[in-house]
């Protein structure tokens, strides 16, 4: 793979964290302008369900921002996978906003968020085609090794 096609995604990602950051300021737009506008794109939101189709997606996306007032979002990146036409990426969304005993939101002040985003290029393009996100818990569990390998 080339390296214009990396740094094409590391400069990708860096707008859909921008526009994540601007959902959840409340404005959908940026993030909406990224997704493919395919009849197979998806969306699985972390309060459940899911959509299928721009449409769907773009309805669900919009809706959602208009509840949001976060301050702070950024993410951890736990695994990144980038091929010529598809990539994904693992990552841990955090979003924060000073607490408000006045504020009519049935969002929690701090989420954390497990997210699998799948990316694919179109006509040179990378969008994002999928978007999987559920609550964040730390796995209170001691380590493991698999009782297939032998070593």
């Amino acid at each position: 793979m080339t390296t214009d096609i990396q740094s094409d995604f590391a400069q990708f990602i860096d707008r859909c964290h921008d526009a994540l950051t601007q959902q959840t300021h409340g404005n959908s737009a940026p993030l909406l302008s990224l997704w493919s506008r395919a009849d197979d794109v998806s969306f699985m939101a972390p309060m459940g369900g899911y959509q299928v189709g721009y449409q769907q997606v773009s309805g669900l996306l919009a809706a959602v921002a208009t509840t949001l007032s976060y301050e702070d979002w950024y993410a951890d990146n736990v695994v990144t996978v980038v091929g010529p036409d598809t990539a994904h990426t693992v990552e841990i969304e955090h979003i924060s906003r000073t607490p408000d005993p006045a504020r009519d939101s049935a969002w929690p002040d701090e989420l954390a968020l497990r997210v699998t985003t799948i990316y694919r290029r179109e006509h040179g393009v990378w969008r994002i085609v999928l978007r999987h996100a559920n609550g964040y818990e730390e796995l209170d569990f001691p380590p493991y090794m698999s009782i297939l390998d032998p070593d």
